[in-house]
Parts: C-alpha cells; structure tokens; sequence
C-alpha cells in the first residue's frame, strides 16, 4: 500500500514533470520560430542581392549621354543635350531607381531630376527672342 507521502512525492514529481515538459516545449517553439524567422531572412536577403543585382547589370548609363559635361564640368544646357539626359533619367527611373539614386549616380542636384520629372522628362519648345536672332549675311 502506499502511504499518503508516497502519492503526495508522485503528484509533485508529476507536476515538476509537466513544467519541465512545458519548458522544453516553450523552448522548442521558440527555436523553431527563429529558425522559421533566420530563413525568411535569408531569403529576404537573397532576394534583395538578386533585384540589385539584376538592376545594376540593366541600369548602364549610355557613354555619349554621361559625357555631355563642358570643360567647366557643367551639363551643357543645349535643348539636345538637356533632352537626351532627361531621356535617360527617365529609362532610369522606369528601371526601378528613385530621383535621389539617378541624382547621386549623375553628380547633380536632387531637385534638378524632380523638375525634370515634375515636367514629364519632356521640353516645351522654347520660344526665339528678338535678340538671340542674328542676321547671317
């Protein structure tokens, strides 16, 4: 027969048994959450290197368009040059870059690429003043 400390010692190492399996099992879920969560990561992290590495092989800036500097090392302001340069800020950003990174990979102003973009990366056609005109004999 069992004396009543014999079944009071089984209840508590019951009981002890089931925090210890709780524990454990608490433990468990909690690796295998971070283990689920390293791997969404990773794969986060895969992803991201192939997009940049798929946009840094299709974002190339033509080698006659990069060129367009004076000697002063300032764009030329032709309406040729202007044209070509917002043509490919445009091809740039349709790639997937933000005004800021075209800007940054350019060497110019933030601001210059959003007034290109606010006016549609297209020139209106400039009007002849009187006194750009000359007589060509």
């Amino acid at each position: 027969m069992e004396t009543t400390q014999d079944k009071i010692r089984k209840l508590i190492d019951k009981s002890e048994l089931s925090l210890l399996a709780e524990q454990v099992w608490q433990q468990h879920k909690t690796i295998l959450f971070l283990e689920e969560r390293v791997s969404a990561f990773e794969r986060l992290i895969a992803s991201y290197a192939r997009v940049t590495m798929d946009l840094a092989k299709e974002v190339k800036v033509g080698v006659g368009i990069q060129g367009l500097k004076t000697k002063s090392g300032k764009y030329g302001r032709s309406s040729e040059e202007v044209a070509k340069r917002w043509a490919e800020w445009r091809r740039l950003e349709e790639q997937g870059m933000t005004p800021a990174q075209v800007a940054r990979r350019w060497g110019v102003d933030r601001g210059t690429v959003e007034y290109a973009r606010s006016k549609g990366y297209t020139q209106k056609p400039t009007a002849i003043s009187g006194r750009n005109l000359r007589l060509v004999a």
